[in-house]
């Protein structure tokens, strides 16, 4: 062994060269002589380089990698262990250990920065050649910081793929942002930047998409970006729509647009697939549809995308859709499901958004028949959400329903938030879908446990969540929170669909709110609005919205004529529900003139319809649904022992025997248990509590 030098050895660089092998015999084990530490004088020549061989490898102080980093042949460094050990400052155990936690921080403390570096390097140096113990090197080059060394960036990225396995996404993170920052060569650096965006992803998706957003910035990029675009184009459908993620997106898109047209386009169609239904939905689609109308060939993906994306267009804007659902069609018919879906999806959502309900089911039906066994779970959970709605649209609360939670529930199964656009229009279309049913503290417990009842910025802004908190405020009595709502809702419809009065009908419901608040010129000038754009919209759902609106704000004399109309327009479209509250509506004003022989028919008629949509039928002209304990007090003794008992789960036989009765004599008050609580069967009653009884 030759002797210790007296001085700091420095780095032997040459040896740490990427894909050089540790050298056994190196000129670099040589001993770092550390200066005289506090309480360790007269421990002999090797203690110093074993004590700061052990305060840099922490849990990793195996004998061997000990006097590697120490540059001690094995007698030195077993003398050394030995001394300290018998003066009471290493444990009598392997690996070797201090018996005070805080020696390592006093001996690290006495170490210049060099000598540190040169310790932790030579751990590197011997640790990289050790199966498993990427994230252990990746450790010790944290605490260095860039070194300038090639091999340095790879190592990160090994060590941040065993970080992910272990499920530690933000160790694996950090270790991406070290490899970056040693400036590795652009090609490598791309492929570093891409792992750390998918990594991010896991729990970061704004810093994913910067991530990528950065890396388009750099003047030095590869010119190809395809790979940086399929994932921009992955994380668009996974990721929320908040508005700062949808800028960082139309930045993106700009930034591939410079260096490819075609990949710039199939950016931007998958996100504006994902943001169709949202405010920024409008925007997006005419910037795309500048883009498709300068690169489209005829009769190639492009052209068959651009048709839809008119359609959209044309079924947000131009009165009664325009050709909108002819150019859905046709870009449906002429592309292929699988291999052009957002084609397919845009298509789809023009025809929803057109109104068409009968040709959307066809289409929608199609759809799902291609995505058959494909796995395209997106896909056909945006299938799923486009009959659920048109199911409610309908008036079939129950099917809507059902409908809805298997979206949930498939969402949920591929772990996608509740701030994802799909999660939460599907939650906020439950939630009005429950409130429709009379079961509005249910709709607000939807809202709350997805996180989606206070501040949604998470979120961000949307038509269908405004819509849906307002109609539980309404239906729980907080009559300014839900005007709040409704207004909000038509403030996001106006940027969206300026024209189409038929898709989110909002006006309504702020009308209803308006009454209720006291601001009857406000609701009088509202529904004015309201008929205008049903007017120039010319669709019999919009001009029933319309005259229902009307009706409320007009004087009682007319009040009927107006909900006779309102009722004629929702029958005609097949909207059951609304035709439902437009003729319960109508009763109370033919009653109000004397005309209870109508009045009782018209009843009679909204009282089935509604029992046939699951729904309850509201208790006033200003269309807010009973509550509970109201419904309920209008049962008779026999009737509420009944229905109490139905909820209890007995069935009718059961009831008989208990109460002395002849089964039919049960059926008969059940009969009236529904009627007056506005349901359709014994499934609902589970639900019932009798508020005089159990309060």
């Amino acid at each position: 062994m030759p002797a210790v030098p007296r001085r700091w050895s420095g780095l032997n660089v040459a040896a740490l060269h990427v894909g050089e092998a540790p050298d056994q015999s190196s000129a670099q084990d040589v001993p770092v002589e550390l200066p005289p530490l506090a309480g360790f004088e007269g421990l002999g020549p090797h203690a110093g380089a074993v004590l700061g061989a052990i305060a840099v490898l922490g849990e990793d102080a195996q004998l061997s990698l000990t006097r590697h980093v120490a540059g001690l042949g094995l007698e030195d460094t077993l003398s050394a262990v030995e001394l300290l050990t018998g003066a009471g400052v290493l444990a009598n155990s392997m690996p070797l250990r201090f018996v005070d936690e805080r020696t390592a921080d006093l001996v690290l403390a006495g170490l210049t920065m060099p000598r540190q570096i040169t310790l932790r390097l030579r751990a590197v140096e011997r640790m990289r050649c050790i199966p498993g113990a990427a994230e252990r090197v990746a450790d010790q080059l944290a605490r260095i910081g860039p070194i300038g060394l090639e091999w340095v960036p790879e190592v990160l990225s090994v060590a941040a793929a065993e970080a992910m396995d272990g499920g530690d996404w933000r160790s694996a993170a950090n270790y991406l942002r070290s490899a970056l920052a040693e400036s590795p060569p652009p090609e490598q650096r791309v492929r570093i930047s891409r792992q750390l965006a998918l990594v991010l992803a896991q729990g970061n998706p704004q810093a994913a998409v910067m991530c990528l957003l950065q890396e388009l910035r750099m003047h030095d990029t590869p010119g190809d970006v395809a790979e940086t675009v399929r994932l921009l184009r992955r994380f668009a459908v996974w990721l929320p729509s908040t508005a700062e993620i949808a800028r960082l997106f139309e930045e993106s898109a700009d930034q591939v647009h410079q260096r490819s047209q075609a990949l710039a386009v199939e950016l931007y169609l998958t996100r504006t697939t994902v943001s169709v239904f949202r405010p920024e939905g409008a925007v997006m689609l005419a910037k795309l549809e500048r883009w498709l109308t300068a690169f489209a060939r005829a009769g190639g993906p492009a052209s068959r995308a651009l048709t839809a994306t008119k359609a959209c267009t044309a079924a947000l804007n131009e009165p009664g859709g325009g050709a909108a659902v002819e150019l859905a069609v046709t870009a449906f018919d002429d592309a292929a499901a699988l291999q052009e879906w957002p084609t397919c999806w845009l298509a789809l959502a023009a025809l929803l958004i057109a109104g068409d309900d009968e040709v959307t089911a066809q289409v929608c039906e199609r759809a799902e028949a291609a995505l058959q066994g494909s796995g395209a779970e997106m896909p056909r959970l945006g299938c799923d959400l486009v009959r659920a709605t048109l199911q409610r649209r309908r008036g079939d609360l129950r099917s809507a329903e059902a409908s809805l939670r298997a979206v949930l529930a498939g969402c949920g199964a591929l772990g996608l938030p509740p701030s994802h656009s799909v999660v939460a229009t599907a939650t906020a279309e439950l939630a009005e879908a429950l409130v429709q049913a009379g079961k509005p503290d249910r709709a607000r417990d939807e809202l709350a446990s997805a996180g989606l009842l206070g501040d949604i910025a998470h979120t961000g802004p949307s038509m269908h969540l405004a819509r849906a908190r307002g109609a539980v405020a309404a239906a729980l009595g907080d009559h300014e929170r839900a005007l709040a709502e409704h207004l909000e809702c038509g403030r996001l419809v106006a940027g969206w669909a300026e024209l189409n009065a038929d898709v989110l009908p909002w006006r309504l419901d702020a009308v209803r709110s308006m009454l209720r608040t006291g601001r009857n010129a406000d609701a009088a000038a509202l529904a004015g609005a309201d008929e205008e754009a049903a007017t120039v919209w010319n669709s019999p759902r919009a001009k029933g919205f319309a005259a229902h609106a009307r009706a409320l704000t007009a004087p009682p004399s007319s009040r009927a004529a107006s909900l006779a109309v309102a009722a004629e327009h929702f029958h005609e479209c097949g909207a059951a529900l609304e035709e439902a509250r437009a003729l319960h509506e109508l009763a109370a004003a033919l009653r109000a003139e004397g005309r209870a022989e109508e009045a009782a028919a018209t009843q009679a008629r909204a009282r089935e319809l509604a029992g046939r949509c699951g729904a309850a039928l509201p208790d006033d002209e200003t269309g807010v649904p009973p509550s509970p304990a109201l419904r309920a007090s209008v049962l008779t003794t026999q009737e509420r022992r009944i229905a109490r008992l139905v909820a209890m789960g007995r069935n009718n036989a059961e009831i008989a025997g208990e109460l002395a009765l002849a089964r039919r004599t049960v059926e008969f008050h059940l009969s009236g248990v529904y009627r007056k609580l506005g349901i359709s069967g014994r499934r609902e009653l589970a639900d019932w509590r009798d508020e005089q009884h159990d309060g």
